[in-house]
């Protein structure tokens, strides 16, 4: 009751002098602080009673009341803390002194308040999590669902990757760089895929991709010309061989008929 007493005689000096809401008010001494005790209260009022009635003066941030561990039953007094410090003054300032259920409530400035350790635990899990959503929202574009590590991803192109028509045992680089992915098992494909072209060709003006498509249409063909004569020579030879084979058998012929002729 003293302090009730304390702070109204104070605030009335202060009107009094006019040097109420200037930095030479016994507010400032706690500017940095908008947490608020508010004691002396009916035990019959809940935690929403006495936000309800404080709210009148601002924005409540944060509220602990205690209560007894054995019976739940409240110890008359709380912590609330308004968003703005203005608030706080405007609350120590009019309520205090106020009658509430029979009981004049004191609400005063307390200067670094901080909340039971609990609380603190269940802020710290908060912040936690808060900062587990926003890096799966980074890795993830927003959905922050994913639980596992992105994994690398394989990227295959026509400037690099694994040559499908390789013979075992052959290096499939090719001048193409590690992009740091697995190599895949040619046996896996059975030889089939496109064929990929060397690295680089990104980097081609229009004229020299011109100019090595048609060095590649000449060896095709000259490929193909190749592989056609071999394959007519092989006839010829087989051809060859065959009358070859038909005049020894003929001559053969001839000199059964003239042995039998003479006897």
């Amino acid at each position: 009751m003293n302090v009730i007493k304390e702070i109204t005689k104070i605030n009335e000096l202060e009107l009094s002098k006019g040097i109420t809401g200037t930095s030479a008010s016994w507010h400032e001494k706690y500017v940095t602080s908008s947490w608020c005790y508010v004691g002396n209260l009916p035990t019959a009022l809940t935690e929403g009673d006495i936000i309800c009635v404080c709210s009148q003066y601002g924005e409540i941030e944060d509220f602990h009341m205690p209560r007894d561990e054995s019976t739940g039953r409240s110890k008359a007094f709380a912590f609330l803390k308004y968003e703005d410090f203005r608030s706080a003054v405007l609350a120590v300032d009019n309520l205090t002194g106020t009658m509430i259920l029979g009981k004049t409530i004191r609400v005063d400035h307390t200067d670094n308040y901080r909340p039971p350790k609990e609380k603190e635990e269940e802020e710290g899990k908060e912040e936690e999590k808060a900062s587990k959503e926003a890096e799966m929202d980074a890795i993830y574009g927003g959905g922050g669902s994913k639980k596992t590590e992105e994994k690398p991803k394989k990227t295959f192109g026509l400037d690099k990757g694994v040559d499908l028509f390789k013979k075992p045992g052959e290096d499939s680089s090719s001048g193409s760089e590690d992009d740091g992915s697995e190599d895949l098992d040619n046996d896996r494909f059975g030889g089939g895929g496109y064929a990929l072209l060397d690295e680089g060709e990104d980097d081609m003006g229009e004229g020299e991709k011109e100019k090595k498509g048609k060095k590649e249409r000449k060896k095709s063909k000259e490929s193909k010309k190749k592989h056609k004569k071999e394959k007519n020579d092989k006839k010829s030879d087989k051809k060859s061989k065959s009358v070859k084979s038909e005049r020894k058998r003929g001559r053969a012929d001839g000199d059964t008929s003239s042995k039998k002729h003479k006897k």
